[in-house]
Parts: C-alpha cells; sequence; structure tokens
C-alpha cells in the first residue's frame, strides 16, 4: 500500500520487482532502468538531506572530468541518536582509496555512463561490491569529496557491514585483483600490505570466535604476504627490543594457535558408556 500511495503521488517514481538475487544484481538492474545522466544510491533505512541531490548535480555540472562525488554521512541508531560523522580522513586518490574504503555507498552520486563502462557491480561480491566499484571507476576518472554531510546513515544490527568476516575475506579478492600501476602509487609492495593487513585482522576475528585453525592459517597468510606485518599492525609503533618481539609475536602466533586447535579437537572427542566415540 506504501509503494502504491507513493506511485500515485510522484509520477517520476518506477517501481521494479525481480527475485531476490542480492544488493549487487538489484542494483544493476536499477542501472538498466536509469534514464538520467546521474546515479545516486538509497537503501531503504538511510535518508538523503534535503540538498543532497542538488549539491551533488551541481558539482558534477561544474567539473565535467570528475566521474564521481560523495560526501559525508551522519551516523544515527534507531532512537534517532547522532553517533557521530563520517568519513573522517577521506580518500582522494587510487593510492589512499586503496588504503581504505573511503566512500559511503549512501553519498555517492555517479555519471551513468561510467558505470555502464566499468560494468557496474560485480554479483559475485555479496559485501564489499560498492569497495570493488569504487575502485575500478577510480581507474578510469578522478573522483572528488565534498566535506558536507549530506545522508542520514542508520547504525543497527541489519548493517551488512557488521559481518566482519565475510567483509574482511571479500576485501582481500576485492584488493588481489586491482592492477598495479606504479604511476599513481598502486605497487606490488603496497597490495601486498593491504593483503595482509585484511588477513591479520581476519585472523583476530576467527581467534575471537575461537577458531584456532583458520585464525593460525589467515596469520600465516599475512606474514607470508607482509613478513613485518606485526610491527605495522602495533600502535603505537615500538622500538627496539620491543619491536623485535612485537615483529615475532605473528610467527610465534601460529605455531600456538595450531596447538590450540589441536587440543581442542581432542577435547571433542568423548566416550559414551558404551565406548562409542563422539
Amino acid at each position: 500500500s506504501t509503494v502504491r500511495h507513493l506511485l500515485s503521488e510522484e509520477p517520476r517514481l518506477r517501481y521494479l520487482r525481480q527475485a531476490h538475487g542480492g544488493v549487487s544484481k538489484a542494483r544493476n538492474t536499477g542501472l538498466r532502468a536509469a534514464r538520467g545522466r546521474y546515479i545516486a544510491f538509497l537503501d531503504d533505512d538511510d535518508q538523503f538531506l534535503p540538498e543532497k541531490l542538488a549539491v551533488q548535480v551541481e558539482h558534477l555540472e561544474r567539473r565535467p572530468a570528475v566521474g564521481l562525488v560523495y560526501a559525508q554521512n551522519i551516523w544515527i541508531n534507531r532512537e534517532g541518536v547522532c553517533l557521530g560523522v563520517r568519513p573522517i580522513s577521506p580518500a582522494h586518490t587510487l593510492r589512499e582509496l586503496l588504503d581504505q574504503c573511503a566512500i559511503p555507498l549512501q553519498t555517492v552520486m555517479c555519471r551513468k555512463q561510467l558505470l555502464e563502462e566499468v560494468g557496474g557491480f560485480d554479483e559475485s561480491l555479496s559485501v564489499g561490491e560498492d569497495y570493488d566499484l569504487w575502485l575500478r571507476l577510480a581507474r578510469v576518472a578522478p573522483f572528488e569529496f565534498i566535506p558536507q554531510p549530506l545522508v542520514h546513515y542508520r547504525v543497527h544490527g541489519a548493517n551488512t557491514c557488521n559481518d566482519s568476516i565475510r567483509l574482511y575475506a571479500q576485501r582481500v579478492t576485492i584488493l588481489k585483483r586491482v592492477p598495479l600501476d606504479p604511476a599513481r602509487g598502486i605497487t606490488a609492495r603496497l597490495k601486498r600490505h593491504r593483503v595482509a593487513v585484511n588477513e591479520y585482522r581476519l585472523a583476530r576475528l576467527y581467534r575471537e570466535q575461537p577458531n584456532y585453525l583458520l585464525a593460525a592459517c589467515h596469520f600465516a597468510s599475512a606474514i607470508q604476504f607482509d613478513p613485518l606485518i606485526g610491527l605495522r599492525m602495533a600502535e603505537p609503533r615500538p622500538r627496539g627490543f620491543e619491536g623485535a618481539w612485537i615483529i615475532l609475536k605473528p610467527y610465534i602466533g601460529v605455531a600456538g594457535l595450531l596447538l590450540l586447535s589441536l587440543v581442542s579437537r581432542k577435547r571433542l572427542v568423548t566416550t559414551d558408556p558404551q565406548g562409542v566415540v563422539g
């Protein structure tokens, strides 16, 4: 009834319905049906501020070489209480974007032609699909940041970004396939480091579950991509003997976690009165 009411009140609205196939498929369907020059994204639990579209259209009209603009959003909880403004440290270059996913989807406005050129959202990704798209767009056109809050972003348990393990796992996939571009700072060393950071974070999450075997595997992978990852992840950066210890901690952690995994598996082996192993 809400949809019918909105369609009757606003003839410019179009309602598209399809079988559930994930957010990327839904957004690509919308992209194909869109008739305008510019594309913006709004999930059902977020809210554009009144000036959002006008500010970004004016920016893109004034800066024809720019392919994408984004802004800040205001995080609010279920009760409408402000939790802060994000991003605090925006990305301005492809290299900075590789360092951090600093572009909130709901704040973006992009030229439709560019979205079509890069193929839209990757429907094989269940999370991180927006980050993958920004990285592909940033390789073909400049993007710019508008230092102004233009969206209310609702924070709750259903946000897909809350699934940290899946997010970091797919981010590893995304980072690995970014082409090298030394002229723009995308070097093999940088890529290895960024993959190592995500592998390290995955290891910590699995350790907290606890899933010691997967934690050990991801710590080992992080070390493989960046042998000094322990030191690089330490804040503040230690020096001297403490620094040497921090470097060794992930290596020791792999061995310790593998041992804990073996001990945990042995504890799972129990014997009932009939002598049946369960």
